[in-house]
This record gives C-alpha cells, structure tokens and sequence, in this order.
C-alpha cells in the first residue's frame, strides 16, 4: 500500500515537472539578434534599453524625396462642358443643390480660363522690370464675374510693380467715387485725377507703400498698378501705358 502511495506521488511530481517545462516554453521568448554586423544596435543603461547613435541614424535616414523648391505647379481648372453636362442632369432630376454647385463650378473654369488670358496679355518687362512668372495668380469665387483677380509681378533688386486685374466692388466703388468727385480728392495733396488710356483714374502716392495707380473700366472691372520705389508719377504713368486696357474690357466683356 505505501509503495503504491509513493509511486503516485512520484507520478504526480513528474507530471508537475512536465507541466513546468512546457509553460516555461509557452512563456520564454527567443532571443533577438540585433547586431549589425560587429556592433550591437542597442546598449543597456541601468535598466533602461537605448538606441545608440547608430539606431537614430537608420531612423532618420529616409529615402522619401523632398518637394523641389521654386517649381509652381498649376492646377487645372474645373472642366467647362463636364460641369455643364452634370448641371443639366442634376436639374432632370430636381435636384437644385447639385445644379447650382455644377454651374459655379462652370464659372469658376470659365474665369480661370478668361484670367490666364488676361495674363498672357500682359508684358513680359515693364519699365525694365522682368517679369516674375512663379508668382502669377489668377482667382475666381464662381460668383459670376465679381469675383474674379488676377495679378502679375515685375521687380529687380531696386524696384517692384504689381499689375492686377479684378471684379472687385470694394476697389471699383472707391476708385468712382474719388474720379466723380475731383474737389474731394483736390483736398488731399497725395491724391489725383489723371487720365489713363481714355480712362478717368485715380493716382495715389504714399511714403511706405509707394504709388497706387486705380483704373476702373467698363461697368465692374478695374485695372490697379502698385509701384515700389518708382521716382515720379511720370513714371508709373509710363508704367501704365505698357498694358492694354482695351484687351483687359474684350477679354471681361466689357463695354
């Protein structure tokens, strides 16, 4: 009987021993060679696991290319006849709210493309100034032709001029009413009426910002010129002679 006792417990004491070494595999995990080449990757500090030098550097050197500085690229401009199509079968279908997107998104191609137009009618040098064709801008809200501005610049290391073109209220509201009201702008030293290419203008000049040339043409469109470090008016008026306002109101459709 006690020999049949101490069998089962020497059964039951290898069982436990079996029942160990096979947690003991579930729970150790293999080794990790992190060696590169002869150099270990990490080092142990106290308790602590760190990355040497070597490990930030493999970290950081990534292979992902950097955006070429300096290279404007343009965006298309939404598609004319696709925005159309679309607008005439959301409008089958009763459903204004993609009509009307589709329609201002026609819009918007329509004055992208009347902008770029503008542009290519403009000098490429003014007043010996070269253009700077990575800073061309061309805008359009899609609101029908009120939104819609272009600007170019010409400058050297000694002088600037910025031409733009807009159907802006706000300017072209300004500039009429200082051009029909010749006493109000006689009360201000820095202010004139001049006349540009048949166009009644207002020529301003300030100590910071230099002089400020507004042509309003047409019935919504008006021509300004921003002039950096120019010695006279004679100048900018010279300036403003170099660009073709009667191309700017065919373009804009103005009368």
């Amino acid at each position: 009987m006690k020999s049949t006792i101490k069998i089962f417990l020497i059964f039951l004491f290898l069982c436990s021993i079996s029942a160990g070494s096979v947690q003991s595999q579930i729970i150790k995990k293999p080794k990790i060679n992190l060696k590169k080449g002869s150099k270990n990757l990490f080092k142990n500090i106290g308790n602590k696991t760190e990355p040497t030098d070597e490990v930030q550097e493999v970290k950081t050197n990534s292979r992902m290319p950097v955006e070429k500085s300096g290279e404007k690229r343009k965006m298309k401009p939404p598609d004319v006849n696709e925005n159309i199509d679309e607008a005439q079968v959301a409008f089958g279908h009763k459903n204004y709210g993609s009509t009307r997107f589709a329609i201002e998104q026609a819009i918007v191609g329509i004055e992208l493309e009347i902008g770029h137009q503008l542009l290519e009618s403009m000098p490429e040098k003014v007043s010996g100034l070269s253009w700077q064709e990575s800073e061309d801008q061309v805008y359009s809200s899609g609101m029908g032709f009120v939104g819609l501005n272009i600007s170019r610049e010409y400058y050297n290391d000694e002088k600037g001029l910025t031409a733009m073109v807009a159907n802006n209220s706000a300017l072209i509201s300004s500039a009429q009413i200082a051009v029909s009201n010749p006493s109000m702008v006689a009360q201000n030293e820095n202010m004139k009426i001049v006349t540009v290419q048949g166009n009644r203008s207002v020529l301003e000049y300030n100590e910071y910002s230099g002089y400020n040339l507004s042509v309003p043409f047409g019935q919504s469109s008006i021509f300004v010129l921003k002039c950096v470090n120019f010695d006279s008016e004679d100048e900018v008026m010279e300036a403003a002679g170099q660009f073709d306002i009667s191309t700017f109101k065919k373009l804009l459709g103005e009368q």
